[in-house]
């Protein structure tokens, strides 16, 4: 696929999406763009809502949404450009420019507190301003306190045209009141390059020069031939570091230590200090860095090699250092030029490896660290099965169909389109018309809909990296418990959720009574959730119906409608602040709880009772258990008994082992002998656990 073919096809999948969700091809152009950096960790958490109106000296104030990165205090505002004409398909500097100067206005009208001479009081942009004018005005920020300052503002254009500019992705940087102003644009190239490469994001290439420093002298680790990485050790100068972070914020951090930075809110005051009183002393106080790169660029000057550039940096261990040094110099205007970090470097080889590898890397490196083992979720292993029930599970076949489709669960970003990349126009077609896009679940909506469904709408309403956290927690809990729950029945229910929650943004979304936009993931998972909470005692929605049917039944639309408006009601009513703040408070929620809502008796005709749906997955996970009984017992055979006398010896002279743990490594000890003595399910189940105890305690045999 070429760009043009790209283009057209991106313009058609718009418009049929825009149709299906009932929207305008522009909402449905900035909603889908939105999602999409939002995947790729260029947005955090954004709402999505056009403001336009004429502000001072009659000049245009427009954007589309704004969002704020909590981890690099970053304030985005940006505003998308459809275009759909193919004969105004080139942007010049000058259609930049006059949308650059719209947001500029906004910006400037939130500085000076003045929006609402502009429009109603009613407008949800009158309370955001508000908040945005509170944090840029913040400047410090004691200790034990958090830190809602805003330090940077990027102005972002989103478009579906050609840049006819020379330099598409950073467009020039200018000062707002003392903070630093990036404009940067998303157009039809640089989308298509993201398509193209199969990233999950977008490569940073930094060039040591662009910051003023020509090279970082380096130790290259002496590691054994044939290792999948290379390794270095250098020495960052505080204020390069500080100065990158400033200039990529929280693109350079690794996802998981991102989350985990935007988490902390509260200000590290040992590693402040340092910086202030002590900055020749950070080198020795302050642990350093850990990085990944995908590549290192060297060059000789003055007849030493040294580090010029570093494509796709990523911080895996060491944020919060980063983070406090940018922070220091351009809240507090410390001087960094006696500050030196120093850092560990891993050029991975393997493409193919890369992500797993980096996500192996960061788990590690933060062992000491306060980031739990649900955070490192991107490759673990419900994901994996998750996708191949999915891939093995068609859909009933629906009125007006020929034949059944499947729902493909995107695992990682991107990977439903990298499926098709190298298919011929017919075997594309044929795949996309058994895997529609519409039927595609990220595993960020995943836990959307699970924690709206399972009482927790207010995690929702916090945004992805809280949301997709408490999922990935309670997944990885319940995992280690007993993974058997992951099966066809659970997938099927995930399914019914995506199509009722799917079918309450619709619904919310084409409502005429929906006024204050851009708060869908606040009204929601409080609508779904209350519907869950008034069903009667013994009793839920039909899941097994809507799976079957592939829609919604018309009772439960109807209840949908009356949910969404009574929660939008609730929110919008109840609340004198930012309304997206409202919903993310548990206790709003529980108050929301008691309010009286009233089934129809249409919609509770539908209802199951829980005992069946219960035995049914019941029934599922055992038929699932025993499965893996029977693979975990020809793998304990596989490995055979002189791998098992092995693990008992090394932990026996570790004295890690109990009676009941000798007697199962015992009796497997025996299975490559005259007389093997066989485990039954339990024991073997058993055995498989201790295994994986023993691991983790140190014990690896080959």
């Amino acid at each position: 696929m070429d760009i043009n073919q790209y283009q057209e096809e991106l313009i058609g999948q718009i418009k049929v999406d825009a149709q299906i969700n009932g929207r305008t091809p522009d909402d449905e152009f900035t909603e889908d763009s939105v999602n999409k950096l939002t995947e790729m960790s260029e947005l955090v958490d954004p709402f999505i809502s056009f403001f336009g109106q004429r502000g001072k000296q009659n000049k245009m104030m427009v954007i589309d949404g704004y969002a704020i990165d909590p981890s690099d205090h970053a304030l985005t505002l940006f505003t998308s450009k459809f275009i759909q004409n193919p004969s105004e398909m080139k942007l010049g500097k000058t259609d930049l420019d006059s949308i650059f100067s719209r947001m500029e206005n906004f910006l400037e009208c939130v500085f000076e507190g003045s929006i609402n001479e502009y429009c109603d009081d009613s407008n949800v942009y009158v309370e955001i301003a508000k908040d945005l004018k509170r944090r840029l005005e913040i400047r410090y920020v004691n200790v034990g306190e958090e830190d809602e300052s805003i330090e940077r503002i990027r102005l972002l254009v989103i478009t579906n045209g050609y840049l006819a500019v020379r330099n598409a992705k950073a467009f020039g940087s200018e000062v707002f009141h003392g903070k630093k102003v990036d404009k940067t644009v998303w157009s039809l190239e640089r989308f298509f390059e993201m398509y193209q490469s199969g990233r999950e994001r977008e490569a940073i290439e930094i060039h040591l020069a662009d910051f003023g420093v020509n090279g970082l002298p380096f130790i290259k680790a002496p590691l054994v031939e044939g290792t999948r990485y290379d390794g270095y050790l250098t020495i960052f100068p505080g204020k390069l570091l500080a100065d990158i972070y400033g200039r990529y914020g929280s693109r350079i951090l690794e996802s998981n230590i991102r989350a985990f930075l935007s988490n902390r809110k509260k200000i590290n005051a040992g590693i402040r200090n340092t910086i202030k009183t002590h900055p020749d002393d950070f080198f020795a106080y302050n642990n350093g860095i850990s990085c990944t790169t995908e590549n290192i660029h060297f060059e000789k000057q003055n007849g030493e090699e040294v580090i010029t550039s570093l494509s796709d940096l990523q911080i895996i261990n060491g944020g919060q250092t980063t983070a406090s040094l940018f922070s220091a110099m351009s809240k507090e205007g410390a001087d960094l030029s006696k500050t030196f970090v120093q850092a560990k470097i891993t050029v991975i080889h393997e493409q193919e490896e890369y992500g797993e590898m980096v996500q192996n890397i960061a788990r590690y490196a933060n062992s000491q660290n306060q980031i739990k083992e649900s955070d490192f979720f991107a490759n673990h292993p419900f994901h994996v099965e998750l996708e191949r029930i999915a891939n093995e599970t068609p859909t009933p076949v629906a009125a007006g169909n020929l034949r059944s489709h499947y729902w493909y669960y995107e695992r990682s970003r991107g990977k439903y389109d990298q499926q098709t990349f190298k298919m011929t126009d017919a075997q594309k077609k044929k795949y996309v018309e058994s895997h529609p896009k519409q039927q595609v679940i990220t595993k960020e909506e995943l836990a959307q809909y699970f924690n709206s469904f399972n009482g927790k709408p207010f995690m929702v309403a916090r945004g992805q990296v809280k949301n997709i956290a408490e999922f990935s927690s309670y997944i990885n809990d319940r995992w280690n418990k007993d993974s058997s729950f992951l099966n066809v029945h659970f997938f099927k229910r995930m399914v019914s959720y995506a199509i009722l929650f799917r079918r309450a943004r619709f619904i919310l979304s084409n409502a005429d009574w929906y006024d204050q936009k851009g708060i869908v993931t606040s009204v929601v998972p409080y609508a779904l959730a209350k519907m869950c909470a008034i069903c009667p005692k013994g009793y839920e929605i039909d899941w097994a119906s809507i799976w079957n049917y592939q829609s919604v039944p018309p009772a439960v639309d109807q209840m949908l409608s009356i949910a969404l408006k009574d929660a939008y009601l609730f929110i919008t009513s109840r609340n004198h602040g930012v309304l997206t703040e409202f919903a993310k408070k548990e206790d709003n929620w529980k108050l929301y709880l008691k309010e009286p809502l009233q089934p129809t008796m249409e919609f509770a005709k539908t209802l199951v009772s829980t005992i069946i749906e219960a035995e049914k997955s019941y029934s599922a996970q055992k038929e699932k258990a025993a499965s893996e009984s029977i693979n975990v017992e020809v793998e304990i055979m596989k490995l055979g008994g002189a791998y098992w006398k092995r693990i008992w010896d090394e932990a026996a002279e570790r004295r890690i082992i109990g009676p009941l743990d000798v007697r199962l490594l015992q009796k497997a000890s025996t299975l490559s002998g005259p007389r093997p003595q066989l485990l039954n399910q339990k024991e073997a189940k058993d055995l498989w656990k201790l295994r994986e105890r023993l691991e983790k305690q140190g014990v690896i045999v080959e």
